[in-house]
């Protein structure tokens, strides 16, 4: 059955109004569920970057471990290259030994300046750890009062959410898919207001004046006339309607 345009238009002013209860709610909970979202965000990066330093941290500390074993083999072949030093009859041998110490002894060298090299960023890697702890402690602090308070908002607002939500499935039944899709369209580009009153003869959303013969159509409800600039639909206000709608 064809819906009439005054019906139609009835049902999108109450779907207007259904809407602006619901914009309430969520203004009550003001910005809470975007910083909810952002600290869940934000925790688990820090949780990604613990992992990474602690996994680099042990990998440092693996590293030290087979330097240090090093420096000790390496140290024990030039005391014993030593001993032998004592023991070479020919300048030959002698220089070989010779040689042969002098190599090892760098590979200590190098894996002392390694370890030094690991040390510091061993350092550095534990001070960006106990930062990030303690930040992600800071977070986890204000993610649980931030979910506190934006549950009991939940709670303090549920069930009147959930009536309104229902009147809102209600009333649609009764717009045609096509109004409806615009009517979306509009309210999500037009700060939710999607349908206004006529106010002095203009827009009651952007006060855009109405040509004369459009007022007298709206007024009638002979069509379903939006407004030229703002493309927000138009009614005609009851008498103890308010004189003034948000831009």
């Amino acid at each position: 059955m064809e819906v009439s345009v005054v019906s139609e238009m009835d049902k999108l002013i109450e779907l207007q109004q259904v809407d602006k209860e619901l914009m309430r709610i969520e203004e009550l909970k003001g910005d809470l569920p975007q910083r909810v979202r952002e600290i869940k965000q934000s925790l688990q990066e820090y949780e990604e970057k613990l992992e990474q330093h602690r996994q680099r941290l042990g990998e440092i500390e693996k590293e030290e471990r087979k330097h240090q074993a090093r420096i000790e083999d390496e140290s024990e072949k030039v005391k014993k290259k030593q001993d032998q030093l004592y023991l070479v009859t020919t300048n030959k041998e002698y220089d070989s030994l010779t040689s042969e110490i002098e190599q090892v002894k760098n590979a200590i060298d190098e894996s002392e300046m390694r370890l030094v090299e690991l040390s510091d960023e061993e350092d550095e890697l534990k001070e960006n750890i106990a930062m990030e702890e303690h930040r992600y402690e800071e977070l986890s602090e204000e993610l649980e009062k931030r979910e506190e308070e934006l549950q009991e908002t939940i709670a303090e607002t549920e069930k009147e959410q959930a009536e309104l939500e229902k009147k809102r499935e209600e009333v649609i039944e009764d717009v045609s898919r096509a109004k409806l899709s615009k009517y979306n369209r509009i309210r999500k580009a037009r700060n939710g207001l999607a349908v206004v009153p006529v106010v002095n003869d203009a827009c009651g959303g952007c006060h855009q004046r109405i040509p004369p013969q459009d007022l007298v159509e709206i007024r009638t409800g002979d069509r379903m006339i939006p407004c030229e600039i703002c493309g927000r639909f138009l009614y005609w206000p009851g008498e103890n309607e308010g004189n003034s709608e948000a831009e």
